[in-house]
C-alpha cells in the first residue's frame, strides 16, 4: 500500500489516520511510524516542519491486539504515549521493547518543543492468544559430524519461520567432552522473538561441558516466535570439541 500525504503540516500518516482511524485488518500487516516528513540524514535542514503535538488513531479486528515497538527515540523532554479506548495511559521510552495493549482501538501521540526531535517505531498486531506451533527447524547433520539446526533451508527468503511458533531441540554431550555451538545467523525479532537454551537451570556460555564425573549431560535449546514480524531466522550449528579445530580452518558453505 502506498500513501500520499498532501498535508502541509502535521505529521507522515497523520492525514490517513486522524481523525478517522486507520483499520488493521490482520497479522501481516506492519506501519513503520515516525514524526518527521524530512529524511534522517537531512534533520537539521528541514524543509517541512512537522506540527507537533502529532497523533495517530488505529483499530484492530475482534480477538486481536496491538503490539508497538519503539526503535529510535529523542534523549530531550519529548514524550509518546500510547492511550486505549478507556483512557489508560503508558508512556512509550524503552528502545526495542514490544508494548502490547489487549484492545481494538489505540490512540498514539507524540509531543516535543523542538522540531527537530523525531522518532521512529513499527506498529503491527497479533492474536489475543494463540498455542504455539511448530516451527518446523531442520536438524542436518554434516560430513565431519556436526549438527546444523535452524529455520533456514536451501533459497529461503525472508520470514523463514511462522507466527507463534516453537522449536525445541535436545543434545547429548558426551562424556569427558564438550560441545561447541557455533551461530552463523542470529536474524529475529529483537527483545520479542526468544532463543533460550538450558543446562541443569544455568545459563552457560556457547561451551558446554559434559559432568565432571565422566557421565553425559543434555542441553535443551528452545526457540519461540510471537504473533508478529517474520524476520530471516537462525542457523545454529554444533561440533564436539575434537571437531572444532577443522571448523576453524574450513569454514562449512550453507
Amino acid at each position: 500500500m502506498i500513501i500520499v500525504d498532501t498535508w502541509k503540516s502535521g505529521c507522515p500518516l497523520e492525514s490517513v489516520t486522524n481523525p478517522n482511524p486507520y483499520k488493521f485488518t490482520d497479522e501481516t500487516e506492519i506501519i513503520f511510524m515516525t514524526s518527521t516528513f524530512s529524511s534522517f540524514d537531512k534533520i537539521n535542514y528541514l524543509l517541512t516542519l512537522s506540527s507537533f503535538p502529532c497523533m495517530w488513531h488505529f483499530t484492530a479486528p475482534r480477538m486481536r491486539k496491538f503490539k508497538f515497538v519503539l526503535t529510535s527515540f529523542p534523549q530531550t523532554s519529548a514524550t509518546l504515549t500510547i492511550a486505549n479506548q478507556d483512557g489508560q495511559i503508558i508512556n512509550i521510552s524503552e528502545i526495542n521493547k514490544p508494548y502490547y495493549f489487549d484492545d481494538i482501538y489505540i490512540t498514539i501521540r507524540f509531543n516535543t518543543t523542538d522540531s527537530k526531535d523525531y522518532f521512529q517505531g513499527y506498529l503491527s498486531i497479533v492474536k489475543l492468544a494463540s498455542d504455539l506451533i511448530d516451527g518446523n527447524c531442520s536438524t542436518v547433520k554434516n560430513d565431519d559430524g556436526s549438527i546444523f539446526w535452524s529455520t533456514i533451508r536451501e533459497n529461503q527468503t525472508l520470514g523463514s519461520y511462522p507466527n507463534n511458533a516453537i522449536c525445541t531441540y535436545n543434545i547429548s554431550i558426551p562424556s569427558i567432552n564438550q560441545m561447541i555451538a557455533v551461530f552463523y545467523m542470529l536474524d529475529i525479532e529483537t527483545n520479542v522473538d526468544t532463543m533460550h537454551f538450558y543446562m541443569n537451570d544455568i545459563d552457560p556460555a556457547f561451551y558446554l561441558q559434559a559432568h565432571e564425573n565422566g557421565y553425559n549431560d543434555r542441553v535443551f535449546w528452545e526457540f519461540i516466535s510471537d504473533g508478529s514480524i517474520q524476520k530471516y531466522g537462525f542457523k545454529v550449528n554444533f561440533y564436539e570439541k575434537s571437531n572444532f579445530d577443522y571448523f576453524v580452518k574450513e569454514k562449512p558453505q550453507w
